[in-house]
């Protein structure tokens, strides 16, 4: 019996620890994501330019992705927001002047999920105001 406790126990904390694990990256690839369209100003930053090869932001974003180690199952944007290669949701606020970003933490863990009563949810920032916003798309 105490053997049963144990487990389950040691189930939930360890599905716990994934869950700060996968909330952390996504925090920080949220982080990467704005400050690299702060540095490029919007510019190639929403999709991929003309000739099929991706912009320098484009590139940026994805090497950081890669370093953290940074892939979500699946992105599904919501309301007005659009999909940025696959790793994140983008909306740009053109009156403000803002970039708005989602990114998603994904929770893999049966225990875990059964208890927050969802399997994804999103992080949600705003970049600075970028008086030179441009939108590629």
């Amino acid at each position: 019996m105490n053997i049963v406790f144990l487990a389950i126990f040691l189930l939930v904390i360890i599905g716990f620890l994934g869950l700060v694990v996968s909330y952390t990256k996504a925090f920080k690839m949220k982080n990467i994501i704005l400050s690299t369209v702060e540095e490029y100003e919007g510019y190639g930053c929403d999709v991929a330019d003309t000739h099929n090869e991706e912009t320098a932001c484009i590139k940026k974003i994805k090497e950081e992705a890669g370093k953290l180690a940074f892939s979500p199952m699946g992105i599904t944007c919501s309301g007005d927001y659009k999909e940025a290669i696959g790793l994140y949701c983008y909306k740009i606020d053109s009156a403000k002047h803002i970039y708005k970003i989602d990114t998603t933490v994904d929770v893999h863990f049966p225990v875990i999920s059964n208890i927050l009563g969802m399997s994804v949810f999103r992080i949600s920032g705003d970049s600075r105001v970028i008086p030179n916003l441009v939108a590629s798309s």
